[in-house]
């Protein structure tokens, strides 16, 4: 997942926590963790995870110039509804395994870059890449 139409290499900070979704594969190992559907990573409720956060020009091969894009970073959704689209369709799409989506915040201090996905079924989704998040409950 590729956040791009960034506006600024400057990230924004929170000056207070920011409410944003993510979408998981439920533990169907017992261990408690949620795997996220786009990298695998392993998360747990109420932990706080960071992550390196980078913005690029995006550049094509013959050098035109695509705007800004940050594919380093913690990626989530702007909204409950476009999470739950999203997650419907990777559930029916990519995979056996149930897909759920989570309430998270970032954190007050949290750097972050506003911008979108661009999904060939839903068009762009408006999403959020961050260096911290904190998920808070499975919806």
């Amino acid at each position: 997942m590729c956040l791009i139409n960034i506006k600024s290499k400057i990230p924004s900070v929170a000056k207070k926590q920011v409410n944003v979704y993510k979408v998981f594969y439920t533990d169907t190992y017992g261990s408690g963790n949620l795997e996220s559907v786009f990298q695998g990573y392993l998360y747990k409720l109420n932990k706080e995870y960071a992550s390196r956060l980078d913005v690029y020009n995006d550049v094509n091969l013959v050098g035109e110039f695509f705007g800004l894009k940050c594919d380093k970073g913690i990626h989530s959704f702007t909204s409950l509804s476009n999470a739950s689209k999203y997650a419907r369709w990777f559930e029916i799409t990519f995979s056996n395994r149930t897909v759920i989506v989570a309430r998270c915040i970032l954190p007050i201090g949290t750097l972050y870059h506003r911008g979108h996905f661009d999904s060939s079924h839903f068009g762009k989704i408006n999403s959020i890449a961050s260096d911290k998040i904190i998920i808070t409950e499975i919806i």
